[in-house]
């Protein structure tokens, strides 16, 4: 499914459910208050990022990429 939706979403964050993506606006908005990169990292491997979106994000700190659910 989660490889289904990222040819049908390229560029976007391809998240498992609805509680996926609460969860991901979660993580990048506590980094952008001055949470820890670690944290952020751990938290958005957890929800099944790639490597380069984990990095996006750590990157520019309160913006997101674009999501989908695979709901």
């Amino acid at each position: 499914m989660k490889n289904q939706l990222r040819a049908l979403h390229p560029g976007h964050v391809v998240l498992a459910s609805f509680e996926h993506q609460d969860a991901f606006e979660d993580a990048v908005d506590a980094f952008a208050v001055g949470g820890t990169r670690s944290a952020l990292m751990v938290s958005l491997m957890a929800l099944g990022l790639t490597a380069a979106e984990i990095r996006w994000h750590a990157g520019f700190p309160g913006r997101r990429m674009r999501s989908v659910a695979g709901e």
